[in-house]
């Protein structure tokens, strides 16, 4: 039985995709860097890193044939960059600048993270306030306040300092404090 390969090799193209670069390189000097060492190879049209946290250690050099392309990607595999062996590859799909001057280039739809992350969280705690029995809109039955367990105190502020990303002495200080109120209030 022929083996199916779930990752295959991206098809030859004029961009080569460039990763395990070291991420302690500022931007500027990352990009400069790969072009005068790619340069060796052909006309670079264009370099790309970025600053995301997602694109750290990772860049795409644009040469403006597949032959630059392709003996750039045979020659530097494993060359040691900054103290790391480059992995290469071809990028996986066309690259904007090739996309323009081909006249193929459709813009893409730019993601709207920030509003809808907002919102999700918000959501997300909304349910978790309701689901420990804390969520101010409750009023409970003829406008007395439900009884709520140390417990659920307790679950709700784990659950709120994940999403706040608090470390273990601080939720630690928070539930001292909960235990506090708690016996001075029941």
């Amino acid at each position: 039985m022929a083996e199916v390969n779930a990752n295959p090799e991206p098809p030859q193209n004029m961009t080569i995709y460039i990763n395990n670069l070291n991420e302690k390189i500022k931007i500027d000097e990352l990009k400069k860097s790969l072009h005068a060492v790619f340069s060796q190879f052909g006309k670079i049209l264009e370099v790309l890193a970025f600053k995301t946290l997602k694109h750290k250690g990772q860049a795409w050099v644009i040469f403006e044939d597949v032959t630059s392309a392709s003996n750039a990607l045979r020659q530097m595999q494993g060359f040691p960059f900054y103290d790391k062996p480059m992995r290469i590859q071809y990028a996986r799909t066309k690259s904007d600048v090739i996309a323009k001057a081909e006249g193929t280039f459709v813009p893409r739809e730019k993601r709207k993270r920030h509003d809808d992350k907002g919102k999700k969280r918000k959501d997300q705690n909304d349910a978790n306030l309701a689901g420990t029995g804390l969520n101010p809109a409750y009023a409970g039955a003829y406008g007395a306040t439900p009884a709520v367990s140390f417990s659920a105190v307790v679950v709700y502020f784990c659950q709120w300092s994940f999403y706040r990303h608090l470390n273990v002495l601080d939720l630690c200080l928070i539930e001292s404090s909960i235990f506090i109120i708690l016996t001075v209030l029941w």
